[in-house]
């Protein structure tokens, strides 16, 4: 429907505000001051047959949803609820008759129906940056594209001096099993003949030792 004479509204459109009339608010609830009160709500209602002789609530549903990319739009669906907007007004004017000895007064009642409008709910979602959660997605990001071994890596390689060389130089030594075996047997007879003689015996086996 059209309020104001639009269907859409842009922010720089609504800056001044948004004003329609009456009419258009009745047109996009679907019904008219001739509208019969009990065919809006459900079961028996004792009303007036026409809206303007009963009065109604006119309530503006509000719906926020925010694009990706920040986006704002606000979608507003008009009801029309039955109720008795009733106010009744009284003017009291004193007239002095005679002038001396008495006084009169007249009043004027008047009885008014009207249409109230309300905003009984918004809902829907609006997003907003959070610099933690910001800052917790980028470390998370960081782990698991492993850069703070990277980081590590490369400082243990390069910014501790001698003790970067030496690693560097163990970090880029190829591991290769046949030419370790010999060495490695070496050190375990080594180390046999070294226990022997601190137990002072070179005949028994190497269970025996242990005992």
């Amino acid at each position: 429907c059209e309020f104001g004479g639009r269907s859409q509204w842009r922010h720089a459109d609504s800056i001044g505000g948004i004003s329609g009339t009456l009419a258009e608010l009745l047109a996009c609830a679907r019904v008219t001051l001739d509208s019969n009160p009990q065919t809006l709500v459900s079961g028996t209602l004792p009303a007036p047959p026409h809206l303007r002789t009963m009065g109604l609530r006119i309530e503006l549903h509000m719906e926020l949803q925010q694009g990706y990319f920040g986006g704002t739009t606000v979608f507003v669906r008009v009801v029309a609820v039955p109720m008795a907007t009733l106010k009744r007004s009284s003017d009291v004017k004193l007239y002095k008759f005679p002038p001396i000895t008495a006084s009169t007064s007249t009043r004027h009642l008047q009885r008014l129906h009207g249409v109230a409008v309300s905003m009984p709910a918004i809902t829907g979602q609006i997003y907003r940056f959070s610099f933690m959660y910001g800052v917790g997605g980028v470390v998370d990001i960081a782990v698991v594209l492993q850069i703070p071994s990277c980081i590590i890596t490369f400082i243990a390689m390069y910014m501790l001096g001698v003790t970067s060389t030496v690693y560097r130089k163990t970090a880029r030594t190829r591991l290769c099993i046949f030419h370790k075996i010999h060495e490695s047997v070496a050190q375990l007879m080594l180390a046999e003949i070294a226990f022997r003689g601190l137990v002072s015996n070179w005949h028994s086996r190497l269970t025996e030792l242990d005992a």
